[in-house]
């Protein structure tokens, strides 16, 4: 009997430490950006590596006067993204965010709503319309892996470089 509480005991401290260490990232994106379209592989390939109990994504879509329900749609299916995509209606998460360009991602602990990394997924753009030929820093992947070991994040934040959000 003991052993069937330690047992009962020690997946439900599991279950709690999963749901405890869940990440969210919210990514503002358009379907007119090319940046937005060439991140769309980096977006699919980190969604893939962690397993969805610790990490969601979600595709904001702020745009009102571009995006819409059917373009918004083709942009999922044309690039085969794997997370959910909404429009922000009333831009309530491009406020409460402070997002001023697609690609921004928000890297949220979805316990506490604090958002321990914002801005850049990687280093593939040096400005806009300069890709680097050599990506040799994934901001966002290091923010996820760094959390998930423990190790402080740095840097919490970059600047996102992209097309700008219309308020």
């Amino acid at each position: 009997m003991l052993l069937i509480l330690l047992i009962t005991f020690s997946i439900s401290f599991q279950s709690f430490a999963i749901e405890k260490s869940k990440l969210k990232v919210y990514i503002f994106l358009s379907e007119k950006c090319p940046i937005c379209q060439s991140s769309t592989l980096e977006l699919n390939r980190i969604l893939k590596k962690y397993p969805s109990e610790l990490l969601q994504f979600e595709g904001i879509f702020p745009n009102l006067d571009l995006s819409n329900m059917e373009s918004m749609t083709e942009f999922k299916r044309k690039y085969q993204l794997q997370f959910p995509l909404e429009l922000d209606i009333n831009q309530l998460l491009v406020k409460k965010f402070n997002a001023t360009v697609t690609p921004q991602v928000f890297l949220v602990e979805t316990q506490t709503e604090k958002i321990i990394y914002s801005g850049k997924i990687d280093n593939s753009y040096e400005r806009v319309g300069k890709r680097r030929k050599v990506v040799n820093e994934h901001f966002l992947e290091s923010a996820i892996e760094n959390y998930q070991n423990q190790i402080s994040i740095s840097p919490v934040q970059t600047n996102p470089i992209g097309c700008y959000i219309n308020l």
